[in-house]
């Protein structure tokens, strides 16, 4: 867990070096709930952030918590990249290709159980700009990570 929270903090970092040096580029940070349509059926939350590289091409690392049942923790880190298929109107709508990090800890057995997964992750999504900061997201992706899941994710977007 450590390990993963650490790696996560690193490529943040990265990414934020990286994406400071832009001219061009902008940041956003995101929040909604999310559903696991297949895998567990379980309601969360996903929080991360948007990291502009041109106009149409973002990475979107991300961290999703779910609701499981009591004494089953499930959450994952994402690592997206966002292509924005139009760019400067109201309503954009982009692909999503990239890879997560899926865990699973039931406490409910002796000994504890716990599992992690790599997967890939593959949808698309739009984004409803109500003004220069504020706007609405939607998206639907597949990820494959443990037994696999469609995710569909309703939120809000700020830009800095």
């Amino acid at each position: 867990m450590m390990k993963s929270i650490k790696a996560v903090t690193i490529l943040f970092l990265f990414i934020s070096i990286y994406v400071n040096g832009q001219q061009k580029a902008g940041v956003s940070i995101f929040f909604g709930p999310t559903y696991q349509i297949i895998n567990n059926s379980d309601l969360g939350v996903n929080a991360g952030v948007e990291f502009f590289l041109d106009d149409f091409t973002a990475i979107a690392p991300s961290f999703s918590y779910y609701f499981s049942a009591k004494g089953i923790t499930t959450y994952a880190f994402n690592a997206d990249v966002r292509y924005y298929l139009n760019r400067n109107r109201r309503f954009n709508y982009y692909a999503i290709g990239g890879f997560n990090y899926l865990i699973v800890k039931n406490t409910l057995v002796s000994p504890e159980f716990k599992s992690s997964s790599f997967g890939v992750n593959a949808g698309g999504g739009f984004l409803v700009e109500l003004n220069d900061k504020v706007g609405l997201l939607g998206q639907l992706k597949y990820d494959s990570s443990g037994a696999s899941s469609i995710e569909p994710m309703v939120g809000v977007s700020y830009r800095f």
